[in-house]
């Protein structure tokens, strides 16, 4: 059992270890607890939230480039996603902060599936994430 539970456990962190842009073409597959999985939904929501009300800011014309990205710098510390160079290798913390956004936005995409207009807006806020990044 524990070797199974290993196997598992390297198998998970080579996926995100090969991965420097995550493109979450596969579903997570390792076990969380639901406090775990609580606060990671709780944090990309708000994340998504103010990446919303950032754009909305920026359309309206209420923020310039400069401040939209130093107020999205900030906004997006819930869930950091530390940029890796190509010829750096990825610490543990890399691994542990793709690993929570690959199953924070699983969740995430879990709960905006019921209606077209939440599929839209979800779909729309991980762009412009991806966008930020």
């Amino acid at each position: 059992m524990e070797i199974k539970e290993n196997r598992k456990r390297l198998k998970t962190q080579e996926h995100y270890e090969n991965r420097r842009l995550q493109l979450y073409t596969l579903p997570p597959t390792q076990d969380i607890s639901l406090e775990e999985f609580n606060d990671l939904a709780l944090k990309r929501q708000k994340v998504l939230q103010e990446v919303h009300n950032m754009r909305e800011k920026l359309v309206r014309g209420d923020l310039d480039t400069n401040d939209y990205n130093s107020q999205m710098r900030e906004k997006t510390k819930l869930l950091p996603l530390t940029h890796v160079k190509a010829n750096e290798t990825l610490t543990m913390r890399h691994i542990e902060e793709r690993r929570r956004d690959h199953i924070s936005h699983y969740i995430l995409r879990l709960a905006h599936c019921k209606t077209e207009e939440q599929r839209r807006w979800f779909l729309s806020q991980e762009v412009e994430l991806l966008r930020y990044r």
